[in-house]
């Protein structure tokens, strides 16, 4: 079949209309859905890439907080130690404190009782001691162990220096006053001759002396002239020890 250059020209124009046609209606349409469809593509990617940035800020956040809240834990479990360290030592330290004080008034307590147990023992030894003398020694005193004890008496008093003798007299004033003189056993003319000759040495004139006979005195002297006592005897020498021991 022959082809004839109108015939050419028109399926040109008719393919020419139909290339418009396509373009304008069916192509570009498919473009701007595809563009649009890309478009949102894009937005979707990049809401998704926010997303994932917001979920990273949030893991990360919660990652830090997490390393943060263990670190206070770890803070807290020390700080508790510490205070519960503390505490026990604190506790402990009072605890042996009343220990000790407890323990120091048990031993003054304990100290107390023995003192007193001792000083108990001590006042009945000395008080058995003292009757024992007594009764050992009340049998063996007689007249001659009266007279050693005024003799051993007046060289004890002869014996003193004179300022003493002399600060004796003076501080026991015997004016009107009459001195006694009591001794266990019946003074002889011997003995009263000893005691007024040492008496008159020690004050420095004659006095008025009175003998009396005490035999609770057991064997001994004593003067005594007002409120003041001087003498040797049995009585009064275990009646001292005993007082001396016991103070």
């Amino acid at each position: 079949m022959e082809l004839d250059l109108t015939t050419i020209a028109l399926e040109i124009l008719n393919f020419l209309v139909l290339v418009w046609l396509l373009k304008h209606f069916l192509y570009q349409p498919v473009l701007n859905v595809i563009d649009q469809r890309q478009q949102n593509i894009n937005n979707t990617l990049a809401e998704a890439q926010q997303t994932q940035q917001q979920a990273e800020s949030l893991q990360q956040q919660y990652e830090e907080r997490l390393a943060h809240w263990q670190q206070e834990k770890t803070q807290a479990q020390q700080e508790l130690a510490e205070s519960i360290n503390q505490q026990r030592a604190e506790q402990m330290a009072k605890l042996e404190q009343e220990l000790a004080d407890l323990k120091e008034k048990h031993q003054a307590s304990d100290k107390a009782q023995h003192e007193q147990w001792q000083h108990h023992v001590i006042s009945q030894a000395i008080e058995y001691g003292a009757s024992f003398a007594t009764k050992v020694l009340t049998p063996l005193a007689d007249a001659e162990l009266e007279q050693k004890l005024i003799l051993l008496f007046c060289q004890q008093v002869s014996g003193w220096p004179p300022e003493a003798c002399e600060k004796f007299s003076s501080s026991h004033n015997l004016q009107g006053q009459k001195l006694v003189v009591y001794t266990a056993y019946p003074a002889g003319e011997k003995s009263q001759q000893l005691l007024q000759q040492t008496l008159q040495t020690l004050f420095g004139h004659a006095l008025d002396v009175k003998f009396v006979q005490r035999p609770e005195l057991i064997a001994g002297v004593r003067i005594a002239a007002g409120a003041w006592t001087l003498g040797l005897n049995l009585a009064d020498e275990l009646r001292g020890f005993s007082d001396t021991v016991h103070h």
